[in-house]
């Protein structure tokens, strides 16, 4: 995914909840990386797409106003995903990204209530995105 257009899907997301920018860090990870993130850190001892880690909760919450977080994110994964779904696999990585950014802005899909309204603004946000980009996304 180009960084210009990473950059540009956070500063705006961010903008959603925050005034001013947050330090948010994207970073793109094989499969086994993500594996033991997802084991060490969720005990899901399993590959996922994306993971998110707030920096402005529990003991890191103390670190400084501007950090946000991190979002990491696994292509194989999203792109076995896009396959298994008969998903577009930009769609899908564009779908990740905002995913893991709402969970940094403190969206959760723990209930049902919860779930349709970060699912329901997250489909909105690819929608806009993939046809900002036009579907040129990676």
């Amino acid at each position: 995914m180009r960084e210009e257009l990473v950059q540009k899907i956070v500063d705006e997301i961010v903008s959603l909840k925050y005034d001013k920018q947050k330090i948010v860090d994207v970073s793109f990870v094989d499969k086994n990386t993500i594996k033991e993130l997802n084991t060490n850190y969720r005990n899901i001892d399993k590959e996922t797409d994306v993971l998110s880690f707030s920096m402005v909760e529990g003991e890191f919450g103390n670190l400084g106003n501007d950090l946000l977080g991190d979002v990491v994110i696994c292509k194989e994964v999203v792109k076995q995903n896009a396959e298994d779904l008969k998903r577009k696999y930009e769609e899908e990585l564009l779908r990740v990204l905002i995913h893991g950014l709402l969970h940094l802005l403190d969206y959760d899909h723990g209930n049902e209530e919860d779930e349709k309204r970060m699912f329901g603004l997250q489909e909105e946000l690819v929608i806009k995105y993939y046809n900002e980009t036009q579907g040129d996304v990676e």
